[in-house]
């Protein structure tokens, strides 16, 4: 999998952080959705749905700051 790096106000951060706990997933599994949903409704490319979701917190350290 591709990595990339991007900046956030503090207060998305935020907002990505508390919905990633709330939904028992990582914060680049939220991103990866979104983009995927925009991808789709823009420009009608549909991509692996798998790999929208990716794993959830307890399958991971990332993101638990």
């Amino acid at each position: 999998m591709a990595k990339i790096i991007i900046t956030l106000p503090e207060d998305m951060h935020k907002a990505l952080r508390d919905v990633a706990k709330k939904e028992d997933r990582v914060i680049s599994a939220l991103v990866r959705r979104s983009i995927a949903e925009f991808l789709s409704r823009t420009y009608g490319i549909e991509v692996d749905h798998a790999m929208q979701w990716g794993r959830s917190r307890e399958d991971s350290d990332e993101d638990k700051e």
